[in-house]
């Protein structure tokens, strides 16, 4: 290990960003293992978080790990968090999944740097979709809805929406939603 490592983590990426992935992946394992530090701004944090996406979205288990050892490292690694959340979601880990988003909406909300963004609206959104899947439909309809109020013609919350109202029992309703979702 006698490369730098910032030219290694370009090589990495430069590698997943054309669709070589196992290629990217030996590269940024390489580099991982020889770059023990996870802190915010280090190639070692860099280099799991990229590890992390070559794995997205065919082997969410894999990529759970890389994200999981970002943010045991960093807590407060909002991407991490929320890639976390879409594994934990895709492996069928509703509640820990719910657990992430939710952490995800604090950093976002209540953070340094509060912001209602696209990893904001996006976290909401799959916070609803879990929600849903446990049958929790009335907080379901809450997570669309506070999207809704910043963008109102997210697919995903229109959507969701329409399903929370149809698993209430409430079809005309739904019905309408489904329609606003389609223009």
């Amino acid at each position: 290990y006698n490369k730098d490592p910032e030219v290694l983590l370009w090589k990495g990426l430069c590698y997943r960003n054309q669709g070589q992935l196992t290629q990217a992946k030996g590269v940024l394992k390489d580099l991982c293992d020889a770059e023990k530090v996870i802190r915010p701004g280090t190639v070692g944090l860099k280099a799991r978080y990229a590890m992390g996406t070559c794995y997205l979205p065919s082997t969410p288990a894999q990529a759970k790990v890389w994200f999981e050892q970002i943010v045991q490292a960093e807590p407060s690694d909002i991407p991490a968090l929320k890639n976390l959340g879409w594994c934990q979601q895709m492996l069928g880990e509703y509640e820990r999944a719910i657990a992430t988003y939710q952490s995800v909406q604090e950093l976002n909300e209540q953070g340094r740097y509060p912001r209602r963004d696209r990893t904001w609206i996006s976290a909401n959104n799959d916070l609803g979709l879990c929600q849903l899947y446990l049958g929790k439909t009335v907080r379901a309809l809450c997570s669309f809805a506070r999207v809704l109020v910043i963008e109102r013609s997210n697919y995903r919350a229109l959507s969701g929406t329409a399903s929370c109202l149809r698993r209430l029992g409430r079809t005309a309703e739904a019905v309408k939603w489904v329609q606003k979702a389609r223009e």
